[in-house]
């Protein structure tokens, strides 16, 4: 209330001062100014952050609380004040050099206002993560990598004092999926008769890895296949990142390169069901956050003319929002050619059942008279350009 009081008085207009200074008996609140607000509980960090706003810590002095006349409005004494209380304590006439101050350093902080931070810590069996979070191998790749270093920089700077024992596996599809299977490889058990890797001489390596031995094992030429679950998220990117290095073409190359690393059952169907309908994503700022946005290409099969719409995601919603789009700017196509895609096979069937007119962000949008052709499954060279 003081430093609002002073700071109006001296922004009256017309009224210069060239200084001020501030008094208080509480040598608490005084060493309170000196720290950081946000240390201390929400009543007093809200009041002790607005003092610095409108005032200087060296304009704060102490004042001895018997000659704090303040005090003879609240408390009562023997003695008359109504002199002091208009004209003030009599050493404020003299200089400053004769002010009050303290006598010795105060070493003793009150900490009962200060925030205490407790810190609860709990034990796990294993790290987790969310595999579909990622949108591709290479980003999941470096993630857990980084993972890794970082817990290994923290036990190298604990080794001293500190002996974490050996590093917990982390919890994904694969091993939820093989959790039989490892439990009896762990312990030098062989598979039982009917197991689907009973046939494939699987063991564990000395990282705890799912592998299996083949042909290639004899002329040690390369290492032992890993087994990795066909329904897994980790085994669909890696797949992805396979179809996307050949360029969504040479089929037979790119399922031969994934089998001289990897053990995926019905490893053929997996890979057809893998297609890229967009390019992308593509992060793009939104704000102060970053966001996925994908991008359709259109091309003319006559002109060889691009045309680019960005998609807000790959749901139905954003395809017809981009051919909406695309049509306003390029007029209604006659004939579209498309992969599988699902999207794609939702705007068509919407397109056909909607009787060619679909509301969309309360905007009708008109696809009379447009025929939508898909390209054969498993032919990604029946696109055309």
């Amino acid at each position: 209330m003081g430093a609002r009081l002073a700071h109006k008085v001296m922004s009256t207009r017309n009224l210069r001062i060239d200084n001020a200074t501030y008094w208080s008996d509480s040598k608490t609140v005084l060493q309170w100014l000196t720290m950081d607000p946000r240390n201390f509980h929400q009543f007093v960090m809200h009041r002790v952050a607005e003092i610095p706003e409108t005032t200087l810590v060296v304009q704060w002095r102490w004042v001895p609380s018997k000659l704090n006349v303040a005090d003879g409005a609240t408390k009562i004494t023997d003695q008359t004040q109504q002199k002091t209380w208009i004209t003030g304590p009599g050493f404020l006439k003299a200089e400053s050099s004769h002010w009050p101050t303290t006598t010795k350093q105060e070493s003793f902080i009150d900490t009962s206002e200060i925030r205490k931070h407790v810190m609860t810590t709990r034990s796990r069996s294993a790290v987790t993560f969310n595999a579909h979070y990622f949108s591709n191998w290479r980003r999941l790749y470096r993630a857990v990598a980084l993972i890794l270093l970082f817990v290994d920089r923290l036990r190298a700077r604990h080794a001293s004092s500190h002996d974490d024992g050996p590093c917990e596996q982390g919890e994904d599809v694969t091993f939820i999926a093989f959790a039989e299977e490892l439990k009896a490889l762990s312990v030098g058990a062989a598979v039982h008769r009917g197991n689907r890797l009973v046939g494939l001489n699987a063991y564990l390596d000395n990282d705890g890895v799912l592998r299996t031995r083949s042909r290639l094992n004899s002329i040690d030429i390369a290492e032992d296949a890993i087994v990795l679950a066909p329904g897994c998220r980790i085994t669909n990117l890696i797949v992805r990142s396979f179809h996307e290095k050949y360029h969504h073409l040479a089929y037979e190359t790119a399922i031969n390169d994934i089998k001289a690393s990897f053990y995926i059952s019905r490893l053929r169907v997996l890979y057809k069901s893998v297609r890229v309908d967009y390019f992308g994503p593509l992060l793009v700022n939104v704000g102060r956050r970053k966001e996925k946005r994908w991008v359709a290409m259109f091309t003319c099969l006559t002109l060889r003319a691009v045309h680019f719409e960005i998609a807000h995601s790959l749901d139905t919603s954003s395809c017809i929002m981009c051919l909406s789009n695309f049509m306003a700017l390029r007029g209604l196509p006659k004939e579209i050619f498309s992969d599988n895609g699902t999207n794609f096979k939702t705007t068509e069937k919407a397109v056909r059942e909607e009787l060619k007119n679909i509301e969309h962000d309360k905007i009708t949008i008109k696809f009379d008279g447009i025929k939508w052709r898909f390209n054969p499954p498993g032919a990604p060279h029946m696109g055309g350009a």
